[in-house]
């Protein structure tokens, strides 16, 4: 046998052999007691009340969102009715909406706000399935006033056209008389 490993356990030996006093045996058990408390809580209790607590965050978050979900399946007749509403007063009903009358209501809002529209270029429908996606790049010369009143015609509702580029330069700053290139593009809804 090893010589260091016989001396290690002689010394074990003499260790159990030994009569430990009361006030040593309270000093151990009351360590073992600690011991086992601090193990439990930091490796037991702790990490299942975070847990706990971790899941008590997700139900609620859960019940939140349901009860949104719910107050929206509520009011789901309203909001059907509402979307009834939009659509039938759209302008780009199936009925009553083609690409010429989307150039013709851009070229009368222009006219109407004093923007001078100088080229006007439509892009070719793209099919969606139940609707057509229409674009539009204009050329125009107008002020600022102007210009500003005309994006906000064009996209005010019910309309379903919105800017979705907008360059502009000064052609005349003298007259503060700007030149201006948009990209429109609208929705138009086909008919079922």
């Amino acid at each position: 046998m090893n010589p260091l490993f016989a001396d290690i356990l002689k010394r074990i030996q003499g260790f159990s052999a030994r009569q430990i006093s009361t006030r040593e045996r309270y000093i151990f058990y009351t360590l073992i007691i600690t011991l086992f408390f601090f193990l439990f809580f930091n490796l037991i209790l702790d990490p299942g009340v975070e847990k706990w607590k971790e899941l008590k965050r997700k139900i609620l978050s859960q019940e939140i969102k349901l009860k949104k979900s719910l107050q929206i399946l509520s009011k789901r007749k309203q909001i059907e009715e509402e979307y009834a509403k939009f659509i039938s007063k759209d302008p780009t009903k199936p009925s009553q909406e083609n690409l010429t009358s989307v150039l013709t209501k851009i070229e009368t809002l222009a006219t109407a706000q004093g923007v001078k529209i100088t080229n006007i270029k439509p892009h070719p429908l793209k099919d969606m399935g139940s609707y057509k996606i229409c674009k539009v790049e204009i050329s125009a010369e107008s002020k600022i006033k102007e210009l500003v009143r005309f994006i906000y015609e064009l996209e005010s509702p019910p309309s379903s056209l919105r800017v979705e580029k907008l360059r502009v330069g000064m052609k005349n700053q003298r007259m503060k008389v700007l030149s201006e290139y948009l990209t429109i593009g609208g929705i138009i809804f086909s008919e079922e």
